[in-house]
């Protein structure tokens, strides 16, 4: 099916029940790093349950490998819904009914001390290919600040990684996953990503990415229609400073999101 942090995906089937579930097949190796993001892994998906968070089913173990089986998601990710429109904008309302689930399952992650540090359109996954239900996925680089301590470690994915990731900040907060939040509505009402590099060499490129992002200007796309509550929606996750995004809760409480 594909592949995830530290390890690929298979899909399988539940003998008990016949139903069709994902296998996440992750390598035991000797180090140190790979092994404490793994046991964070299997904690957090032990952890959580939420209607728009992939549910966790089961984990098998031997002396080579770790299994972590989980429902199954069969409609497809957002970066691939969008590839299918050919990247034509979502309409407005769309997009709205996307973020409030996203946020939703973040809000409910960060109320545990969980951030996910991964956000981004393939990580995001329709249970079904007509009117899905959106949830998360790849809890890779997911960590507990009760359980695991501060966030510390520079993660994520470049182009949605924050400027606290990115400058290698310490003891960052759950803002970090609401910037990615910002960079994927602004990808879905634009159809283009919010901060972009025209390098192809792979280097270059993150450079690239990470000047912008520091730099933290962004415009939008002349001609696409979008609400100014929107706008203003995008420009809060989008802040430099952590402090000054909205958080989950706040998110779910601004206009953009209550309004009909």
């Amino acid at each position: 099916m594909g592949s995830g942090s530290y390890g690929t995906v298979y899909k399988g089937t539940d003998r008990k029940t016949m139903r069709p579930v994902a296998v996440k097949i992750i390598p035991k190796i000797h180090n140190a790093v790979f092994n404490r993001f793994l046991e964070r892994e299997v904690d957090v998906a032990r952890e959580v349950y939420h209607k728009n968070i992939v549910e966790f089913i089961d984990i098998y173990e031997n002396s080579v490998e770790t299994c972590i089986v989980m429902e199954y998601l069969g409609g497809g990710d957002v970066y691939s819904r969008l590839n299918e429109r050919h990247k034509v904008p979502l309409k407005e309302g769309q997009v709205k009914l996307l973020a409030k689930e996203l946020i939703n399952a973040l809000d409910y992650l960060h109320g545990i001390g969980i951030a996910h540090r991964d956000i981004k359109p393939e990580n995001l996954v329709f249970d079904r290919r007509e009117g899905g239900r959106l949830k998360i996925i790849d809890f890779g680089f997911a960590k507990n600040l009760f359980q695991h301590g501060p966030y510390n470690s520079p993660v994520g994915t470049d182009g949605y990684s924050s400027i606290e990731i990115i400058q290698r900040h310490k003891n960052y907060t759950t803002a970090v996953d609401m910037f990615a939040v910002g960079c994927i509505i602004y990808y879905l009402l634009m159809g283009v990503p919010a901060f972009d590099s025209s390098f192809t060499d792979s280097i270059e490129k993150v450079k690239d990415l990470d000047r912008k992002i520091e730099s933290g200007y962004f415009d939008f796309v002349p001609g696409i229609p979008v609400s100014l509550h929107a706008k203003d929606f995008i420009r809060r996750l989008l802040s430099k400073q952590p402090k000054g995004r909205l958080t989950a809760i706040e998110a779910l409480e601004h206009p953009w999101m209550v309004e009909r």
